[in-house]
């Protein structure tokens, strides 16, 4: 397709003083309108990092591991990590 005759016409138009206007007052609003998105989303994430949720709160401290009771030890029979209660009371029964 020749786009050279689009080029020639659009260049044509800008000489009008009337389709000049019109074409500034387009592109104003376009910029006019990213300005008031980008405004809205900077004001959003203001909003919203300054306060803070619950969920945010920083967890407990982890439990360590003992030296006689790993986590995570080669010599369990599955090769299985145990948590730090839960399993020990199990095991502790059989």
């Amino acid at each position: 397709m020749n786009y050279q005759y689009y080029i020639k016409a659009a260049l044509e138009k800008l000489k009008d003083p009337a389709e000049r206007k019109f074409l500034a007052a387009l592109v104003g609003g376009k910029i006019l309108g990213i300005a008031l998105c980008f405004s809205l989303m900077f004001a959003a994430s203001m909003y919203f990092a300054s306060s803070k949720a619950p969920a945010q709160t920083p967890p407990p401290p982890a439990v360590s591991a003992t030296a006689d009771a790993p986590l995570c030890g080669s010599n369990d029979e599955y090769n299985t990590c145990r948590s730090s209660g839960l399993n020990d009371a199990a095991q502790a029964r059989t």
